[in-house]
Formats: C-alpha cells, sequence, structure tokens
C-alpha cells in the first residue's frame, strides 16, 4: 500500500510540475517592442484595453494561480499564442498604417459583435467584461480613428479593381 501511496504522490507532482513547467515552454517570453509607446487609442480608452485585452493580445500576459490548473494551462496558452498572433498590442508601434488600420477595424467588428472578449474570459476575469459605457468609449474611439468596418473596405477594393 506504502509503494502504490507513494507512486501516486510521484506522478501528481509529475503531473502539476509538469504542468508549471509547459507553461514556460509554451507561452512565448514577454518582450515589448523599444518603440512602443502604449497608446493605442486615447487615454480614455488604453485602460479599457488592457484591462481587457492585453493578456491575450499583448506580451505582458499575467496568468493567475488557476490559470497553471493541468487543462486550463493548455486553453490560457493556445489563447494567448493565438491572441498575439492575431493582435499583439506590445508590437503596435511598429505594424505599418496599413496592417494597423486593418487591426482597429477587426477590432471594431469583433468589439460590435461580442466576439471580444471571449465567453468564456470574462466570468474569471470580471475586470474584461466591458461595460455598455466602456464599449461605447472604444467603439467611438475607433470611430474617430476611420476604423471601417472590413467588409466595407474588402467592397471598396472590388470598386477600385473594376474601375481599372
Amino acid at each position: 500500500m506504502g509503494g502504490l501511496l507513494r507512486w501516486l504522490m510521484l506522478a501528481v507532482v509529475g503531473l502539476v510540475g509538469g504542468t508549471w513547467a509547459a507553461a514556460y515552454v509554451m507561452l512565448p517570453p514577454p518582450f515589448v517592442d523599444p518603440r512602443y509607446t502604449g497608446v493605442v487609442l486615447s487615454a480614455a480608452s488604453d485602460p479599457i484595453l488592457r484591462a481587457g485585452c492585453y493578456d491575450c493580445h499583448s506580451n505582458e500576459t499575467h496568468l493567475q494561480w488557476f490559470d497553471y490548473l493541468p487543462g486550463a494551462l493548455q486553453v490560457v496558452t493556445w489563447d494567448v499564442i493565438y491572441g498575439r498572433k492575431a493582435l499583439n498590442f506590445s508590437q503596435w508601434d511598429s505594424l505599418l498604417d496599413t496592417r494597423r488600420a486593418r487591426k482597429l477595424a477587426e477590432m471594431r467588428e469583433e468589439i460590435e459583435s461580442g466576439e471580444m472578449p471571449p465567453w468564456y474570459y470574462t466570468p474569471i476575469h470580471p475586470e474584461a467584461k466591458l461595460s455598455p459605457q466602456a464599449k461605447r468609449q472604444l467603439l467611438d474611439d475607433l470611430a474617430k480613428t476611420g476604423a471601417a468596418n472590413p467588409a466595407d473596405g474588402k467592397d471598396e477594393r472590388r470598386e477600385k479593381r473594376g474601375k481599372r
């Protein structure tokens, strides 16, 4: 019986230790572009972005204790890697203007549709849930940047191609 308990404890320690070690292997290291000013939209909107978006969409990811639990860590790692690939605020200042405009348009579309932040993220990170006022602030600032609906941009490109 003592041998079985010892092996069981060893397996649990190995699983938990291996999961924590995997976080350091799977999550890209935090790197902030030296050109990064931290300003994306405005002084009013940027704290909203930081609270709701930066854990997955920047190199400033802050994992909570429960993010290290087996199973949860794999989901978090996937979300962070995919989120940074889709949009990384830590590299915002290094984006070309055309790419930045496209990302702003995508942000507008995803905020309007309620796709971001994801439904499964906000129950355990309530600070990321967008209040109606916060959502309005972001959408107003995105409108000021000229962030068009991505579908509008596609139609405009088609029209230009047809006129050539």
